[in-house]
């Protein structure tokens, strides 16, 4: 009898295909009691935390706040995703800095060519108390990485491209200051905008105007801001009343 063999299953951890830098929602209970914790010792509202995604373990998810609070998480316990900005870098991998530091003075001071790096997502940063950033990374190649994330030496001009956008609205950054305990950033903007996009597109629709209506409804396709919103489409008149019948008596 022939035995059919069957692929194993995709973990969901994978499965959901998320991104290092990926906001994601979470409703474990654990983070919901650290929640409260941190809203009622700041005097915020209270709300399920959003953290950054930076990689799968097993069959778990490890994730940061904007502070640098690492947890780990099941999958099941993400109730929503906020697509983040991957940030890939050529990064020195350990074996490859041991290697160096064995080299001659001389030959060290030549530098590293391009062949010393490899490319590696940023996951997060720790930023010293003189403003020194460093940046820890996840090498695309998981024959590069280690148990943890490594805190690789990066090219001059990546260091810089990288320093610029070093802020917790991008990555979690570890540092002395205070930071928010959810990535919630931007979601009042978002809701705000997605609310005038559907309250025009109605009244466009409702008002015959269908070339306004076909415009307004590629907005999610092409970024157009509020402003320009209102300038173009914020003095639609009011919608056509239709004068019912009156019922007779």
């Amino acid at each position: 009898m022939t035995m059919i063999q069957t692929k194993k299953p995709l973990p969901l951890a994978l499965a959901l295909g998320l991104r290092p830098l990926d906001r994601v929602q979470i409703s474990s209970t654990h983070e919901i009691a650290e929640s409260r914790a941190f809203a009622r010792y700041n005097d915020v509202n209270q709300e399920l935390p959003f953290f950054y995604f930076q990689r799968v373990i097993g069959d778990q998810i490890e994730v940061r706040s904007p502070g640098g609070y690492a947890a780990l998480i099941s999958p099941h316990d993400i109730c929503d995703v906020i697509p983040g900005t991957t940030i890939e870098v050529q990064a020195m991998p350990s074996e490859i800095l041991i290697q160096r530091q064995q080299l001659s003075v001389l030959a060290r001071n030549s530098g590293p060519g391009p062949e010393c790096f490899a490319p590696a997502h940023v996951l997060h940063a720790s930023r010293t108390s003189r403003g020194l950033f460093e940046f820890y990374v996840w090498f695309l190649d998981p024959a590069l990485n280690e148990k943890n994330p490594w805190m690789a030496p990066l090219p001059t001009a990546e260091r810089r491209r990288i320093e610029a956008v070093a802020r917790r609205t991008h990555m979690p950054v570890s540092s002395r200051a205070s930071a928010s305990h959810s990535a919630d950033h931007g979601r009042e903007h978002a809701r705000a905008h997605a609310a005038r996009v559907a309250s025009l597109f109605i009244n466009a629709a409702r008002s015959g105007r269908s070339e306004h209506a076909s415009q307004l409804a590629s907005v999610d396709v092409r970024q157009v801001s509020l402003a320009s919103l209102n300038r173009r489409f914020g003095a639609l008149p009011p919608p056509c009343q239709v004068e019912r019948p009156s019922m007779p008596g």
